[in-house]
């Protein structure tokens, strides 16, 4: 049965020693090239689930090569790819020529996922700042993990509580570190981050 996940984190990601993936392409809307990375698990090793990077604006996916690792490290499936405008795909730097240009790229990595990795294997949707606001839809009907930084001097935190309150309680867990910044991932202490986010896969897979 396909079942889909979302989270939505407000946070970043810094480099780590590990070895980066090989990167393909895929063919967006317009002919555009869309640079996709995968880190996958050990062949004989069947993944709990597959997650979904979407990065922020203004970098791109090598930066979450250490949340890659961390995801790998409990068992799950890691592909990111570079947003348009970003990284190493097509379109000028932060150039945005459509409403949509974001969210149509996310619809095509999402089909493209399950159709690599198996349209049964869970998917989980791992968005960071902008990349949490494109996998943002009105209704909400997926359980999701929102983290956020009380001292986010980026990103208003009053946005994410606003969000929080109004979204349905049995689905959306959300958590606010108080004394943290933007790159919640980055902070000199992020373990307790990657404690809440292993905590909650792991009631679910």
């Amino acid at each position: 049965m396909r079942s889909t996940v979302g989270i939505l984190a407000v946070h970043g990601a810094e480099d780590v020693k590990l070895a980066p993936s090989p990167r393909s392409t895929l063919l967006a809307g317009g002919g555009e090239k869309i640079s996709v990375q995968d880190w996958f698990l050990a062949p004989q090793q069947k993944p709990r689930a597959a997650v979904l990077l979407v990065h922020g604006l203004g970098e791109h996916i090598g930066r979450y090569q250490h949340v890659a690792r961390y995801l790998n490290e409990w068992g799950f499936s890691v592909r990111g790819y570079d947003q348009y405008g970003h990284g190493e795909s097509s379109g000028p730097r932060g150039g945005l020529p459509s409403d949509g240009r974001l969210l149509d790229d996310l619809v095509l990595l999402v089909e493209r996922t399950r159709a690599d990795l198996g349209q049964d294997l869970p998917l989980v949707l791992l968005g960071h700042s902008m990349g949490g606001l494109v996998a943002v839809a009105a209704s909400w009907n997926v359980p999701t993990l929102l983290m956020y930084a009380g001292a986010d001097k980026l990103v208003n935190p009053a946005g994410s509580r606003a969000f929080a309150a109004a979204a349905p309680v049995a689905l959306v867990r959300s958590h606010c570190f108080e004394s943290l910044y933007h790159e919640i991932f980055n902070e000199l202490d992020a373990k307790p981050v990657f404690a809440e986010l292993m905590q909650w896969l792991d009631a679910r897979f």
